[in-house]
């Protein structure tokens, strides 16, 4: 039997067990016989080893405004050059460079997995002064134009970026968007869930904000919104569960939840462990999702929905249409207007039944399997 061929996925700022890199990629391509080393930062959980096991390789601690992130490049080039592998897949713009080189002095197919638009997140970011914001997109689109060139394809986590992202015209390239990986357990505790999903009025109803906590992420309106139905409603909750980023969203969320007892915070600074936001949706009524209306962000299709969707969990959305097709089709929500001073509709809103047909298998990763290894080859 030949050697399977090694791969190597890499990311400077997210653990090396995130779910896109891990669930999706790394468990896809270790079934079909590949041998899968992940490399990143600190490991969110601990992982069994198997016969046959994903290896992980946890070589960078450090934020994302550290100036440990200046010298992770070279880690990462001595890492490389100690595994050999035969396929690299990488999703942070600044080891674009490297890998241009790289690929000139060794036989290696190179991918460049595009999980953001970073240009748009740059030029839109509040961290830095606004010219400061521009010259810094700028430089980091003709690096992207530049050392992309020689690559040999390129993944899109959206729809959207096929129109978005100029440097990728004329070049290889397929869209994975981030649905749901599921465990097999996973979808036997799904399976016994009784469809469609209705609650009664008088019933307890917990809220659910997953992901990101941040003010683009729609964190503060999701609170907002929470409070004005529990003041109808007395019976509702919110669980928050997601990674905090930034030091002065923490103080803000700190802030707004001091003395309310029905909104839990269940996150953290680190990035979450998958599987505690999946088991936070399991014990969830409904899961909330407000984006808020930024150019970088208003295309994307959050992880998050598709989870949802995945676990027949009742959405309540912001007026996004993308999003409201999505969820209309499968009668599994109702969008809002998060800024509204009136909620009773939505109180009514809460007590329908969602789910008719149950989960929503179209947005499962499996549908992407295939494109991922056809576009390996």
């Amino acid at each position: 039997m030949p050697p399977s061929k090694k791969i190597l996925l890499i990311s400077l700022l997210k653990p090396a067990d995130e779910p896109r890199m891990y669930e999706h990629f790394g468990k896809t391509l270790l079934t079909a016989g590949y041998e899968v080393h992940l490399a990143g930062q600190n490991l969110s959980c601990l992982h069994s080893n198997t016969s046959n096991p994903i290896i992980f390789h946890p070589i960078f601690n450090f934020k994302r405004l550290n100036l440990k992130r200046l010298f992770a490049p070279v880690s990462v080039l001595l890492l490389t050059i100690r595994l050999n592998p035969e396929i690299i897949i990488i999703s942070t713009p600044e080891l674009l460079k490297i890998f241009f080189f790289y690929k000139l002095f060794r036989k290696v197919k190179v991918y460049y997995d595009i999980q953001e638009n970073y240009f748009e997140n740059i030029i839109h970011a509040t961290w830095y002064p606004p010219v400061l914001n521009y010259i810094l997109a700028c430089t980091l689109r003709l690096n992207e134009w530049i050392y992309s060139k020689m690559f040999d394809g390129f993944f899109l986590a959206e729809k959207s970026y096929q129109h978005e992202l100029p440097f990728i015209k004329n070049k290889k390239w397929i869209v994975l968007e981030n649905k749901m990986w599921l465990e097999n357990g996973l979808k036997e505790k799904i399976t016994r869930q009784h469809f469609p999903k209705k609650k009664n009025y008088g019933d307890s109803v917990k809220f659910l904000f997953t992901g990101t906590l941040d003010e683009d992420t729609g964190i503060f309106s999701a609170i907002e919104i929470t409070k004005k139905i529990h003041a109808l409603y007395p019976q509702l909750s919110l669980d928050i569960v997601g990674s905090v980023t930034r030091e002065s969203i923490f103080e803000k969320l700190q802030d707004q939840l001091m003395n309310v007892s029905y909104i839990r915070f269940l996150g953290s600074k680190q990035f979450v462990q998958h599987d505690k936001i999946l088991s936070a949706i399991l014990n969830a009524d409904f899961g909330i999702i407000d984006y808020q209306p930024f150019p970088h962000i208003q295309h994307k299709i959050p992880s998050k929905l598709y989870e949802y969707l995945s676990c027949g969990l009742p959405i309540i959305i912001n007026q996004n249409p993308q999003w409201e097709l999505m969820v209309s089709t499968y009668q599994a929500g109702f969008s809002v207007p998060f800024k509204t001073e009136s909620v009773n509709s939505i109180v009514d809103m809460l007590f329908k039944e969602f789910y008719p047909n149950g989960p929503v298998k179209e947005s499962l990763w499996n549908t992407e399997e295939n494109k991922l290894l056809n576009f390996l080859g």
